[in-house]
């Protein structure tokens, strides 16, 4: 970035980078090096993208906001029930990365928090993209709101969090799972 060019002050990082093995980090047939290449595409770029733009941020002394998408299987085990017969198989690496980014979350809002930059994730449910019905009857059987979140109900908590209307929250981890993580 050049000096006096627009500096964002505000990132909403919702990228989900995969690596080719990524359908194999289920327990029964992950290897270490799936691990490895997951964590460092996902978890690492997260933590990356997330310090290059606060300092950014702070060199130009701009205001700003940070959103990390996270999971709510950054803070919950995974329920294997939910898999039981259909497409979807448990993860070991993917709690680990979004764990991974809700703890960067906390440690990075305390770091910039003096420069004025707020750093917080964002933990959706489960999000619907064309699950089996054997799927979406299971997940709904574990939500209150007896379905699974829409993509524009993430869209709006980011705004949120990227917004003014959030000026005085950072370092924290907003759960948008129709109620899954309170049952």
């Amino acid at each position: 970035f050049e000096k006096n060019k627009f500096i964002p002050n505000i990132l909403i990082n919702c990228t989900f980078p995969k690596s080719n093995n990524w359908k194999k980090t289920n327990y029964k047939q992950v290897k270490y090096k799936y691990l490895k290449d997951n964590v460092e595409i996902h978890l690492n770029s997260y933590i990356w993208i997330a310090k290059f733009f606060a300092d950014l941020m702070k060199k130009n002394r701009v205001a700003g906001s940070i959103v990390q998408l996270a999971s709510i299987y950054g803070a919950l085990g995974q329920d294997s029930n939910l898999y039981k017969n259909t497409e979807i198989n448990e993860s070991l690496v993917y709690p680990i990365i979004k764990g991974g980014i809700i703890n960067s979350v906390r440690s990075m809002a305390a770091y910039y928090g003096k420069s004025n930059i707020r750093i917080n994730s964002l933990s959706p449910g489960g999000v619907y993209d064309g699950h089996s019905k054997l799927f979406l009857k299971q997940y709904k059987l574990k939500t209150p709101m007896n379905r699974m979140c829409k993509p524009e109900e993430v869209a709006y908590a980011a705004l949120y969090l990227g917004s003014d209307a959030s000026s005085y929250t950072t370092g924290t981890n907003l759960i948008v799972d129709g109620g899954f993580s309170i049952i």
